[in-house]
């Protein structure tokens, strides 16, 4: 069994639901992190930084559509603040839109790995090599 944690930046309590278990069967004993917008998972990083860096997550899932501070707004505050520290830190993102200008900026920042549409299906989980 894996140890480690990831972090999921997501809203929706189904969809919350569906990552931690696809997460489960896929990379069992992996522990999420769960804030409900941007804003919370920028504080999260944060404080991970200041203080334990064990608890540091080795990836991240976003969602872009969320109230308050939303996957936009996350990733341009990420660059500025969080990838200078942590470069390595990859982020995938998990969206219903399948708008091509969102997926293409999504994928103009160097530490997006990868853009999954919703729905989900563990194909495109296992696949991700994160």
């Amino acid at each position: 069994m894996e140890k480690g944690t990831y972090l999921l930046i997501e809203d929706q309590d189904v969809d919350i639901m569906i990552v931690e278990k696809m997460m489960d069967r896929i990379r069992p004993g992996l522990k999420a992190i769960v804030v409900r917008n941007g804003k919370s998972a920028l504080d999260k990083l944060k404080e991970i930084l200041s203080g334990n860096k064990e608890d540091f997550p080795g990836f991240i899932f976003l969602d872009l559509i969320m109230p308050l501070f939303d996957g936009f707004q996350f990733l341009d505050a990420y660059y500025r603040e969080i990838y200078p520290i942590a470069p390595d830190l990859p982020v995938v993102v998990l969206s219903s839109s399948v708008h091509e200008k969102d997926k293409k900026k999504c994928l103009g920042y160097p530490f997006v790995k990868e853009y999954l549409l919703k729905p989900f299906n563990t194909n495109a989980f296992e696949e991700l090599g994160v």
